[in-house]
């Protein structure tokens, strides 16, 4: 993958002073990416560039690259929050359908056994206190089995509450992320009007 060392080599020589290199190599990075379709690439290089411009004094236009920048920004932290999504919904349906497929069995189960048992105590009216025992015993076994499915099918289900609570923590810490980045752009923004206000003769633009 020659995407990553082509935007680590435009930081460090942005970084360096070396703009004409940096310049080149965030182009190239630039150009490969949206071949590639590489929207994190794509983002990573208009803002190298918009780093570059702002270096190189050329305001306007290290604005236009950072305004790209952005643009991919919001494009993938969407993308990958609708992913998110789609994966915390399918996984929450596949859990739900298993914890009732799991329970609907068990039931069923436990009904046909209690059906059996009265059909026995019908047609072997003799044998009533033996069955009543073995099926007082066998219903207690039942219910261990049951009652010990449920108790990992809950645990399960905790694990499960984990996961969905982790991915909302990350989501609330990506959201955080974001408004700490359009906060400090904001201020970038406010410093390039300043000095740029402080370069002009122009009163009204100083204004």
């Amino acid at each position: 993958n020659a995407l990553h060392p082509l935007l680590i080599l435009a930081d460090i020589e942005s970084q360096s002073g070396s703009l004409i290199k940096a310049e080149k190599y965030a182009n190239q990075l630039l150009n490969i990416a949206q071949k590639r379709k590489a929207k994190i690439y794509i983002k990573e290089a208009y803002r190298a560039l918009s780093a570059i411009e702002k270096t190189k004094g050329n305001a306007e236009q290290a604005l236009i690259f950072f305004e790209q920048y952005k643009s991919w920004s919001d494009s993938v932290f969407k993308l990958e929050r609708e992913k998110n999504i789609a994966q915390l919904e399918f996984r929450t349906n596949l859990a739900k359908r298993d914890l009732e497929i799991k329970y609907g069995l068990s039931l069923k189960e436990r009904e046909n056994k209690k059906l059996a048992s009265d059909n026995i105590n019908l047609k072997w009216g003799f044998s009533i206190a033996i069955l009543a025992f073995l099926i007082f015993v066998f219903l207690g076994f039942l219910l261990y089995r049951s009652n010990n499915k449920k108790r990992l099918l809950n645990e399960q289900l905790v694990q499960k509450n984990k996961i969905v609570e982790k991915q909302a923590s990350e989501k609330d810490v990506l959201i955080q992320e974001i408004h700490h980045r359009v906060k400090n752009n904001l201020t970038m923004l406010q410093s390039l009007f300043y000095l740029q206000s402080k370069s002009t003769l122009n009163e009204e633009v100083k204004q």
